[in-house]
């Protein structure tokens, strides 16, 4: 578990980006359950690659050419990874 995670909520978007989509299944990302849906799917595989490429670096292992993410035949109503934040209350 990761002990030093700080949450914070946007107040103001100032500008959208263009890679940016608007529709009902951006609702997600603003909720936090699917994080990258309301970026262009392209743009999601890209940013998969590029972080995988800085892990790796991170790490010391240097020089490991990365090959892009295999994009799924399902653009929506799939996600990998999904996050529910569950607190104890009360004992």
């Amino acid at each position: 578990m990761k002990k030093f995670i700080k949450i914070r909520k946007s107040t103001e978007i100032i500008k959208f980006s263009p890679d940016r989509v608007h529709d009902d299944y951006s609702k997600w990302a603003h909720k936090g359950y699917a994080r990258w849906a309301n970026l262009q799917y392209d743009k999601q595989l890209a940013f998969k690659k590029e972080r995988i490429q800085r892990l790796l670096t991170k790490e010391g292992l240097n020089g490991i050419e990365v090959e892009n993410a295999i994009a799924s035949p399902f653009q929506k109503h799939y996600r990998n990874e999904v996050v529910f934040p569950v607190r104890k209350v009360n004992g």
